[in-house]
């Protein structure tokens, strides 16, 4: 299990569980560059329940498929008012529309309908 704990900005913490160990980092950029602390399991979940933070401003899984254990665990450390959000890809830029999109206040356009 990997875990970063970052002290909680004002905005609060978005925790991320899932992605990769070696976008740790990057994914901490784009987290703090939005004004957010930022906390990572890469692997396995903590068992001892809700994190270090006081604050839970988002949760994000990345997760090929939901799992309802995953999202029991998710929903459990976010709370009743926290958004959780599923991103299939592990990518910086899954990653950074998510926050965008949740945190930020951000629309991504939808595509256009075929005709």
């Amino acid at each position: 299990m990997a875990l970063t704990l970052v002290s909680t900005q004002k905005n609060g913490t978005v925790i991320l569980f899932g992605g990769k160990g070696s976008l740790q980092s990057r994914y901490r950029e784009v987290v703090e560059a939005s004004g957010y602390a930022f906390q990572h399991y890469e692997a396995r979940l903590p068992q001892h329940g809700r994190p270090l933070a006081h604050k839970i401003a988002l949760v994000i899984v990345v997760a090929s498929m939901i799992s309802h254990p995953l999202m029991a665990q998710a929903r459990l450390w976010a709370g009743r008012s926290t958004r959780i959000v599923y991103v299939k890809n592990p990518s910086i830029t899954a990653v950074r529309r998510a926050i965008a999109d949740e945190l930020l206040g951000s629309t991504t356009p939808a595509p256009p309908h075929a005709a």
